[in-house]
């Protein structure tokens, strides 16, 4: 069991969900299926892209990966980067998601698990937010140091035709 660290900065978040990210893609797509993180390649880059989920039975399937802190699980939202900087309008995932699902999960408070989670389709998130059955809000981050906006829903809100797997 890892150390509690409340507030965990965002690296050690990723560090921390990946396996508990990776227990979920398993349970799902199966345990032979490989699981290649992209962090800091072109993929991750230009199109938002996390992992790629590879198996012989399967075709790839993208997914962007967001894993938040336990003191903010009673919030309960799927939250997407809107501005990378909103003081000099520099776009942010929202303008570059391309990945075919996205996965957001509130770690634990023995960062162990997620609770909340949910993996949605990001087709059919965009295809609900065009018809305003997933209705967004935006924020700026509260955080002195950073500089990104975001925009976020409550998962327990979103249609169920657009989640794949949760823990609501």
């Amino acid at each position: 069991m890892s150390p509690i660290r409340h507030g965990s900065d965002r690296f050690n978040q990723e560090a921390i969900g990946g396996p508990i990210a990776d227990r979920i893609y398993h349970s799902i797509f199966g345990p032979e299926a490989t699981i290649e993180r992209t962090h800091g390649n072109q993929l991750d880059r230009e199109f938002s892209i996390d992992v790629i989920i590879r198996s012989p039975d399967l075709m790839p399937v993208t997914i962007q990966e967001k894993f938040l802190s336990f003191e903010y699980a009673t919030f309960r939202s799927l939250t997407v980067e809107y501005m990378q900087d909103h003081k000099n309008n520099e776009k942010g995932n929202w303008f570059h998601l391309a990945c075919q699902l996205y996965l957001v999960g509130y770690l634990t408070e023995d960062e162990s698990d997620f609770l909340p989670w949910v993996l949605v389709d990001v087709v059919k998130l965009n295809i609900a937010t065009v018809k305003k059955e997933v209705l967004w809000k935006t924020n700026i981050n509260k955080d002195g140091r950073a500089k990104a906006s975001f925009r976020y829903t409550v998962m327990d809100s979103l249609p169920g035709y657009c989640i794949i797997a949760s823990e609501l």
